[in-house]
């Protein structure tokens, strides 16, 4: 297993609140990525507008679900 990536405050894991276990595992009942954004498994086949339209996409959404559970 690799070692989580270094961030400036530590590695992704700890600066996600989480342990490298718990980061590479998504917690019971959600669905991965990978399920929700399907597009994100062709990343390789896109160029870099189509990539940026990708990932605006998903952090546009996953930015959506966190304003509403803060309420």
């Amino acid at each position: 297993m690799a070692a989580p990536e270094a961030t400036p405050h530590g590695t992704a894991a700890s600066a996600a609140g989480a342990s490298p276990e718990q980061a590479a595992e998504p917690e019971t009942g959600d669905a991965s990525l990978l399920e929700r954004f399907p597009r994100l498994a062709d990343l390789d086949d896109m160029d870099d507008d189509q990539r940026i339209e990708v990932f605006q996409h998903v952090l546009d959404t996953l930015q959506r679900e966190l304003d509403e559970e803060r309420g």
